[in-house]
């Protein structure tokens, strides 16, 4: 019977950090020992938080976009408390965030990006796949209009570069919403990190990136051809459009894992466009130390440590109808 209760608890534990924080409980127990010393408050008032309290209350909001969770102790924090944690928990993140999203952008750090990337769809050279997807926030109170987008909510356009496996190599959340996707590529330093001190043809990485067709043609950033008329130009458009799409699938799984950045999980991030940024930044930096730890990739559900048996019964399932039918 203990047996059968400690086994419960455990099970409780991990179903909660994956379903609700969208993080692994091991996860979650390295962010509140990593950011205690950011974290800790150094008073002697009895109210004052628990780390691991404010930990969980930012991650929940950020998987949710709610400042309120199904959880006993999250339900005894109020909403001035929660977003407390959520600044506290942001800002610590953001200062650690270069240890997270790194881009090599050395000649000698190439080499395994671009094996990861030819390895989709033969398209050699590929240092990473840039995409812009909007982030929608509340009605800023400086320039309103600049951060009202074609799809008639105010947003940040968020640009990031991912790698073949999906991770976050690079992310800028400082546009507008109204911001073309080539305005955006300016201000994110990437021309002058590939084109180095010495301007046009003299690049500080080897290989490119991958762009759609809203941004310009470069030597370092290669788009599809707008009128393919030979069948090589076909495939290359066939192979840049499968490449590219490492990005998009990026992007997915960041929103998946964490609502707040997702409009169709609830309302628009209720912050200032600086500190929503703060909020994107941080999440893509969970996002790549969820992947280096071998977590949850924001593909399909979490398996919860495959003690959940639907899922890993619809896995079986699914791998046996891929195989008889669409091999």
């Amino acid at each position: 019977m203990l047996h059968s209760t400690i086994y419960c608890a455990r099970y409780d534990i991990i179903s909660f950090c994956l379903r609700t924080l969208r993080l692994g409980r091991g996860l979650v127990t390295e962010l509140c020992s990593t950011l205690h010393s950011d974290l800790e408050t150094r008073s002697s008032n009895v109210t004052a938080l628990p780390v691991a309290v404010i930990v969980t209350a930012a991650l929940n909001f950020y998987a949710s976009g709610s400042f309120q969770g199904p959880s006993g102790h999250l339900a005894g924090i109020s909403q001035v408390s929660a977003s407390h944690c959520i600044r506290k928990v942001t800002d610590a993140i953001c200062s650690r965030a270069d240890r997270y999203i790194r881009f090599p952008l050395c000649r000698e750090g190439g080499g395994e990006a671009q094996r990861g990337f030819a390895g989709i769809a033969g398209f050699p050279g590929v240092r990473g796949a840039v995409e812009c997807a909007h982030v929608a926030i509340r009605t800023p109170h400086l320039s309103p209009q600049a951060f009202y987008n074609r799809r008639g909510f105010y947003s940040l356009k968020v640009q990031v570069v991912a790698a073949s496996d999906r991770t976050i190599l690079h992310v800028d959340a400082r546009c507008p919403g109204s911001s073309r996707d080539s305005f955006a590529l300016g201000t994110s330093g990437l021309q002058r990190a590939f084109e180095g001190d010495g301007g046009p043809g003299d690049p500080a990485c080897d290989g490119w990136l991958l762009g759609g067709r809203a941004y310009p043609l470069r030597p370092w950033l290669l788009t599809p051809v707008r009128r393919p008329v030979s069948a090589a130009e076909r495939r290359y458009n066939e192979a840049h459009a499968a490449t590219r799409a490492v990005a998009g699938q990026a992007l997915t799984a960041l929103k998946r894992r964490f609502r707040c950045l997702d409009r169709s999980g609830g309302a628009a991030l209720q912050y200032a466009p600086h500190k929503a940024g703060s909020i994107v930044l941080a999440c893509c930096a969970l996002h790549n130390l969820a992947l280096e730890r071998g977590d949850w990739d924001g593909e399909d559900e979490p398996e919860e440590n495959g003690l959940d048996d639907a899922h890993r019964s619809g896995l079986r399932v699914r791998q046996t109808l891929i195989a008889n039918y669409f091999q």
